[in-house]
């Protein structure tokens, strides 16, 4: 448990980006009734569980 209990650990953290793209995620997590937070989480989740392509 003690393991399960650190990986939901979370660390806040402050970004800044335009305003029209803040909207635009805004815009999309109503949509899909996300919180931003959430939808940003989701697309970053997203981003790093792809495979990496090797050259």
């Amino acid at each position: 448990m003690k393991n399960q209990r650190k990986s939901l650990e979370k660390e806040r953290t402050t970004i800044r980006i335009p305003s029209e793209l803040k909207k635009l995620l805004q815009e999309e997590a109503d949509e899909k009734g996300y919180t931003v937070n959430d939808l940003i989480l989701f697309i970053l989740w997203d981003n790093f569980q792809k495979p990496t392509v090797q050259e």
